[in-house]
């Protein structure tokens, strides 16, 4: 584990971390590549049922808000179909779910493992210690996210469902940044707090409070506000997949910046003993 001058092997933490996490992405792969390529299979059944785009546009605005829907909606076309059945809901939820639950395992769960210790006695300091962490992070959203794409890629011709590689592109990195933004809230409040519980629960309260806010916004002017400080307005998949612009993604990666800048403040800043 050492190298020759007394330092640890290059990447060696960020190496471990991916290691310590290859049971759960395996399980996480197979769950949502099941689950992605059974939405994709199941779209010329949706494609082919007359009067189905009207029976949508008819639903309350409350149920399409619900699911992250508004407007004018095409479920029948291959983006209208991908955006309400994988990027609407379903793929932002799995991917937020296990980026929370990532985030808040990462130095929290050391330390209620109590093995935080062996990290610090490395001859590292916390801030590589804490930014290897969070590479492995990143890496592993960024496979699930390659592997969302892929997956769509290779059943969608089988189904004649037609979408954009730009746009799938668009939609998939929109997943991807909302779920390392809350993987980060997670991050953040382990580093803070030393407990896995809180971290999970502030995370996805912030979550929850998001998606609500940005759903919300869309049923009446009174509260149209609200959508502005919603990450699930500014990095929507659901639009992306639309050809919604992009800059949104900037301000989420800005807040990811900052989290994590102040994750490594606090955890430079505590005193570890265990």
């Amino acid at each position: 584990m050492m190298g020759e001058v007394g330092q640890p092997k290059r990447w060696l933490l960020l190496r471990h971390s991916l290691w310590d996490q290859r049971r759960a992405m395996f399980g996480w792969s197979v769950g949502i590549f099941g689950t992605v390529t059974l939405l994709v299979a199941m779209y010329p059944t949706v494609r082919d049922t007359p009067g189905l785009d009207a029976v949508w546009e008819n639903a309350p605005e409350g149920i399409k808000a619900l699911f992250g829907l508004g407007g004018t909606l095409d479920i029948s076309s291959g983006v209208g179909y991908l955006r309400t059945e994988v990027f609407g809901l379903t793929l932002p939820l799995l991917l937020l779910v296990r980026a929370i639950g990532a985030g808040a395992g990462s130095i929290a769960g050391d330390e209620e493992r109590g093995v935080v210790g062996q990290l610090l006695s490395l001859p590292v300091s916390r801030s590589r210690i804490l930014s290897e962490r969070f590479l492995g992070q990143l890496i592993s959203n960024l496979s699930l996210g390659l592997l969302t794409m892929c997956t769509i890629l290779s059943v969608a011709p089988l189904v004649r469902l037609d979408i954009g590689f730009s746009r799938l592109l668009a939609a998939t990195s929109g997943a991807v940044v909302l779920a390392t933004l809350f993987g980060t809230t997670a991050l953040l409040v382990g580093c803070v707090t030393g407990r896995r519980s809180a971290a999970v629960a502030v995370s996805s309260a912030a979550a929850v409070c998001g998606f609500l806010s940005d759903s919300l916004a869309g049923l009446s002017d009174r509260v149209s506000w609200l959508r502005v400080i919603s990450p699930f307005h500014w990095a929507s998949p659901g639009e992306l997949i639309l050809g919604g612009s992009l800059s949104g993604l900037l301000w989420c990666l800005a807040a990811i910046a900052i989290q994590f800048g102040v994750a490594l403040v606090a955890f430079r800043g505590r005193d570890l003993k265990n």
